[in-house]
């Protein structure tokens, strides 16, 4: 079961805003990258329960 939920941060998309949410730290925008991370923890365990 893990091992589908972890797959789901392959998509290209949700790499590309990981590495934004870590540009943001980087940058010291740490509210910018707590919401980045949330939205990617949302959206990768709605695609996760919609394909289980």
């Amino acid at each position: 079961v893990w091992k589908k939920y972890l797959d789901q941060f392959k998509n290209p998309l949700i790499l590309l805003l990981l590495g934004s949410a870590l540009v943001s730290v980087l940058t010291k925008e740490y509210e910018d990258a707590v919401s980045i991370a949330t939205a990617v923890l949302i959206v990768v365990t709605v695609a996760f329960i919609q394909h289980v």
